[in-house]
């Protein structure tokens, strides 16, 4: 087979311009990858240069601390077919997602070389056989908390967001991102538990909005403090098998 990803684009290009009408990719099927063919397609495409793989003893990466990013581990939603081949072939599709807001608004191209031109169909094929199961679900933290308002006028209900929203997303340094979770409560201490626990497993925190409109910066950052402190002081009374009020006295954490 001749080194090209002419057939590839051909194959997977509807992913990047829709899935309706002659673009429709619904009766397309991947065929059956071989996961150790793909490993070994990673490193000949020189993919670990930028990326680590969760749960694989990969060559080091060579590329600038900024430019690195692990794939697989703990996500929202598993990764699927479309999403990795979209990844492999199109990086600049999902460019949006897996920067911070400065840093997408200077980039203009993804930093991922191209491989489009070197990649057998075979190697793609592999690549998503080798990288879908590196991939696992990162179970909800809590059930979204939304108030049902009958309205008996029109016989249905619907659904009134809460007082607090909160956007966060998977573990940073993933890729492809995946899309921001929300999480509801009408609560504020509940809001702040929520906000320690996401720190607590590295998400993402991105917004957090009351009735609907984003925090200001003061805000938000008096909640991150706040859930921080009382993290910490957790950490530090399981540590040091101290009482809160120990931990209060002398490291001054805890509320």
């Amino acid at each position: 087979m001749p080194r090209t990803a002419l057939l590839t684009c051909l194959l997977v290009a509807g992913l990047v311009a829709g899935c309706s009408g002659q673009k429709s990719l619904r009766r397309f099927k991947l065929p059956e990858g071989d996961p150790a063919r793909g490993q070994t397609a990673f490193v000949s495409l020189r993919c670990h240069t930028c990326h680590t793989v969760s749960g694989i003893d990969l060559p080091a990466p060579t590329a600038a601390p900024a430019e690195q990013l692990m794939l697989g581990g703990e996500v929202a939603r598993l990764r699927t077919h479309g999403d990795l081949l979209t990844a492999i072939i199109h990086p600049k599709a999902g460019i949006s997602d897996k920067l911070p807001g400065p840093e997408r608004k200077k980039m203009k191209e993804s930093p991922m070389p191209g491989v489009n031109d070197v990649m057998t169909v075979q190697e793609m094929i592999d690549l998503v056989a080798f990288l879908q199961p590196r991939y696992r679900v990162l179970a909800p933290l809590y059930e979204g908390d939304y108030r049902l308002i009958p309205l008996t006028h029109h016989r249905k209900e619907i659904r009134m967001l809460a007082n607090y929203a909160v956007e966060y997303g998977a573990p940073a340094r993933q890729h492809p991102a995946p899309p921001p979770e929300v999480y509801y409560t009408d609560d504020p201490l509940a809001c702040e538990s929520f906000v320690e626990d996401a720190l607590d497993r590295g998400l993402t925190l991105r917004e957090i909005r009351h009735q609907g409109v984003a925090l200001p910066r003061a805000e938000f950052d008096r909640i991150v403090k706040v859930a921080a402190r009382s993290l910490v002081a957790k950490r530090i009374c399981a540590s040091l098998g101290l009482k809160p009020e120990e931990e209060r006295h002398r490291f001054g954490f805890a509320a």
